[in-house]
């Protein structure tokens, strides 16, 4: 009967209480959990288009942080009395994403392009393939695709990585089989 009256008189409802912030706070973990659980699930679904459990496992745990950390934010925001605390976590946070670009510009350009090659599949492992590299032209079988980098095998036994975002940028000549 008590938690009736809690709910009639609206304190269940009314951020500004006790009660109401942990409902609140209830609510938002419930609905953050239901996302990230969802983020795991549309990862695992497109997981065969990346080809890289690593990948898989870094973008599932990427989704999830943003998931929880925007429910945070979202929960002190809707919070009168901690109100201020989310506008600055909020305002934080778009800082923090800023300085992260930019430090992390070329592995994120790296990203961006195994995204584009695993998308588009121009080449795939197994393909013989002519490239340009610091040593000159070379030419090798692909033997791994990763979200970072492609690793080329020459005929010598040699390992050529080359990042995505420069495999995206130079022309990559598939040569026929053998």
């Amino acid at each position: 009967m008590p938690v009736l009256g809690l709910f009639v008189r609206g304190e269940f409802i009314d951020p500004t209480t006790l009660v109401g912030a942990a409902f609140y706070a209830f609510l938002f973990i419930l609905v953050a959990w239901f996302l990230a659980r969802l983020v795991r699930a549309g990862v695992r679904r497109i997981g065969y288009l990346l080809n890289d459990q690593a990948a898989c496992t870094l973008l599932t745990r990427l989704g999830q942080v943003v998931v929880y950390s925007l429910a945070v934010i979202l929960y002190f925001n809707a919070i009168p009395q901690l109100h201020s605390v989310g506008t600055a976590l909020l305002a934080s946070a778009g800082v923090a994403s800023i300085l992260f670009g930019l430090a992390a510009q070329t592995t994120l350009s790296n990203l961006v392009s195994g995204f584009a090659l695993l998308l588009y599949q121009p080449f795939e492992v197994g393909d013989r393939v002519q490239l340009s590299a610091p040593t000159g032209l070379e030419t090798g079988v692909i033997d791994e695709m990763t979200m970072g980098y492609i690793l080329v095998r020459t005929s010598d036994d040699r390992h050529i990585v080359v990042p995505n975002s420069v495999a995206s940028q130079q022309i990559v000549v598939k040569l026929r089989a053998a």
